[in-house]
């Protein structure tokens, strides 16, 4: 891996600046022609299981909600045994981590965990959702590798991001290409997958301030406004009939899916209230410069 040459200053600069970063061709075609091979090993051999989202309900119940056609598997080390050869050097690979580490002075990575993920498409996608929260566990950037050859137009599963105040991103499920965002931050979500698609997703747990100085604008609504953790809660209400149609794609029709829905309802509600006094400014952001919205 090239690390060192390829996850450049400029690319950390473009998460600092744009909340995520693209790089391709970073572990070569031999390297992800045997991850590829090995994550269907390990779908063929019924390792990976149903991927579900979980609901914590009003009464602090948690509910999991299966999606459709998505399998997966935590690589940790309690199972590494299970992985095969590929995945098990990933895992325990640290140079990402450590180039993270050097390039990005506010961020200092601990610890990375690898999911294996297989999309068997029929329609396989991911609701909108960030991945963590600086409140439940410390993860601070998200990563996703795709392992997907033959991809072209039309085979569906892509990673739709949500850098907001800036428009969304559509980005391609190209093989070799490793897309990186801001974890707790970043709103994104799996376009309705046609044809298969396999991946690895990285997260590397450790600390980021969460707060994070905004020199400009001057303009105090606006500074608040553009606080990373308040632009997840800016794209419920923006794209909120977005969110609720990406939660009935990705999930069958069950009780608990009507449950994801009415909870959904129930903060866009409360986010209108939170924000009303904002409501004059929310607007202004979109004409800012994403220099000026850090977002790690």
């Amino acid at each position: 891996m090239n690390v060192n040459e390829l996850l450049g200053s400029e690319l950390c600069g473009s998460l600092r600046t744009n909340g995520y970063a693209i790089i391709d061709g970073l572990f070569g075609s031999n390297f992800t022609k045997g991850l590829r091979k090995e994550i269907k090993f390990l779908h063929q051999t019924e390792i990976l299981k149903p991927n579900t989202t979980r609901l914590f309900t009003h009464d602090k119940k948690m509910i999991s909600v299966p999606k459709k056609n998505i399998f997966e598997i935590d690589i940790t080390r309690h199972n590494s045994d299970l992985a095969p050869n590929y995945v098990k050097v990933l895992s325990e690979d640290s140079t990402i981590s450590d180039t993270f580490n050097k390039r990005m002075r506010n961020v200092e990575i601990l610890k990375t965990a690898i999911k294996v993920q297989y999309n068997e498409g029929k329609g396989g996608s991911f609701s909108m959702h960030s991945d963590s929260d600086v409140k439940q566990d410390d993860r601070v950037i998200s990563g996703v590798l795709y392992l997907n050859p033959d991809w072209k137009r039309g085979d569906g599963g892509e990673l739709k991001l949500y850098p907001y105040p800036q428009d969304p991103v559509v980005i391609e499920p190209v093989m070799d290409r490793l897309v990186l965002f801001s974890s707790p931050h970043m709103v994104h979500r799996v376009l309705p997958a046609y044809q298969e698609r396999y991946c690895l997703t990285f997260w590397f747990y450790g600390f980021n301030d969460d707060y994070v100085e905004i020199k400009k604008p001057t303009e105090p609504n606006l500074r608040f406004l553009l606080q990373p953790r308040n632009k997840k809660h800016l794209v419920k209400l923006h794209y909120g009939q977005e969110w609720m149609r990406s939660i009935i794609e990705s999930h069958h029709d069950s009780e608990t899916r009507a449950e994801l829905v009415s909870a959904l309802n129930s903060d866009l509600g409360k986010l209108r209230g939170y924000f009303h006094d904002y409501s004059d400014w929310i607007p202004k952001t979109k004409l800012l410069r994403s220099e000026d919205q850090p977002w790690i």
